[in-house]
């Protein structure tokens, strides 16, 4: 499989990737560029291949799914001493090695180019916060800017 079948999904102009047991093995690995994982730079491509430059600054997504509403509030308020601006959703129930996780932390940034050293410093950091209380990191996701958006749009 390639990276560009890793995504969640490809949907008006947002790139997906989801952390699961069911991204190909390997794809945990990290890279040589910069330590981004494999999974990562899937996304990127995905981006890539809707025409987005990825030094431009843009909008970026990345979730926990947490066991209970402790745990996501203890989340968000790390996350968000972090420098990320993160809520909790109660959501479907997510299932990480067999345990429920029914609510999601979504922590956001605007306004960042999703250069290695950010996206990896990032997605480790939501990691590790999400296990600290007990939960999984889900995986993130960016958008086109809106210039690149009229882009896609104008050469469909």
């Amino acid at each position: 499989m390639g990276f560009l079948g890793l995504g969640r999904q490809r949907d008006n102009g947002r790139a997906q990737a989801q952390d699961s047991e069911q991204a190909a093995p390997g794809m945990q690995e990290r890279t040589d560029v910069d330590g981004v994982k494999y999974r990562d730079v899937g996304v990127l491509a995905q981006l890539d291949a809707l025409g987005a430059d990825l030094r431009t600054p843009r909008h970026s997504m990345y979730y926990c799914a947490m066991p209970h509403a402790d745990a996501a509030q203890a989340c968000a308020a790390e996350l968000g001493e972090a420098g990320l601006e993160a809520r909790v959703n109660p959501g479907p129930a997510a299932d990480h090695d067999g345990v429920d996780h029914p609510w999601m932390v979504v922590a956001q940034i605007e306004d960042q180019a999703l250069i290695p050293g950010f996206l990896r410093e990032t997605i480790d950091l939501c990691e590790q916060v999400a296990a600290r209380h007990g939960g999984a990191y889900d995986g993130w996701e960016a958008s086109l800017t809106e210039a690149e958006g009229e882009d896609l749009a104008g050469s469909g």
